[in-house]
């Protein structure tokens, strides 16, 4: 069973907003709601967009974000532009420091501490055209609608964290390797840098789930170990240079959780 949204969620204020706003209604008049009795989580819920979307690229959009007028056409061109581009992310800023970027892509380092690395700590002053990433952010993603007619769609199971990067693996190792930020657009995300609790609940669970997935038995072990010495450098950094133990206990049972459904699935 999903978790069940409470009665008086708010979708009646959003359609009573796009009904009656007059002044937004030739952009408003395109919208389609769609409403799920059961929170479906992040990949279920864009799955579910999805599948009732039109149109050639698919955009993925956190409602934490702020962004200009012109963003959803800047980013149209650019795909329309560069034809070989198969998945794309703007340049995404934090909202309340709008000169610290939250994202700008990820790469993969497979023998790395961290497996899918930010790429924030690019300079500012180099970031001045498109380059190519290994998997674009969440937040704001784009993808051409034939990608996922390939690949599929988002992986229903992580409930949130990690369904884009494990897409753009996918789609990696299908051969859809053009995956680019473009940092000529940009938008704001509403959110705090740390690890929130949600992270704590899904973010190691997730991981295991997709070593188990995608990679080696070398790898998956090497990668374990990994996610081990992060989950004590973690608690050290919430507890302020000592262990959260319970955090600790808590996510060692997620991991493991993570670990058997892993492996049922790759048995499978």
């Amino acid at each position: 069973m999903g978790r069940r949204y409470p009665e008086d969620y708010n979708k009646n204020l959003l359609t009573e907003f796009i009904t009656t706003n007059t002044k937004g209604s030739n952009f408003f008049g395109n919208i389609k709601i769609i409403y799920s009795d059961i929170n479906l989580g992040y990949g279920g819920g864009n799955n579910l967009g999805i599948k009732n979307s039109k149109g050639n690229i698919i955009l993925l959009l956190n409602n934490d974000t702020v962004h200009s007028v012109s963003f959803l056409e800047e980013m149209s061109n650019f795909f329309e532009k560069y034809k070989f581009i198969h998945i794309a992310q703007p340049l995404i800023y934090y909202l309340k420091e709008k000169d610290k970027i939250w994202s700008n892509g990820y790469k993969f380092f497979k023998f790395s501490y961290f497996l899918l690395k930010n790429l924030n700590f690019i300079e500012i002053a180099t970031i001045n055209r498109p380059y190519r990433i290994d998997s674009a952010d969440g937040c704001a993603f784009l993808i051409r609608r034939d990608i996922l007619k390939e690949i599929g769609l988002l992986e229903n199971i992580f409930f949130i964290y990690g369904e884009t990067a494990e897409l753009c693996y996918r789609a990696k190792l299908k051969g859809f390797t053009n995956i680019y930020c473009n940092p000529l657009t940009k938008i704001y995300h509403d959110t705090q840098p740390g690890f929130s609790e949600l992270h704590k609940k899904y973010f190691f669970r997730n991981r295991m789930m997709f070593l188990l997935k995608h990679f080696s038995l070398s790898l998956i072990v090497v990668q374990s170990l990994m996610l081990l010495i992060r989950l004590f450098l973690i608690s050290i950094a919430i507890k302020k240079k000592r262990f959260d133990y319970k955090f600790i206990f808590n996510t060692i049972k997620k991991m493991m959780y993570g670990l058997i459904v892993g492996l049922k699935r790759r048995l499978n």
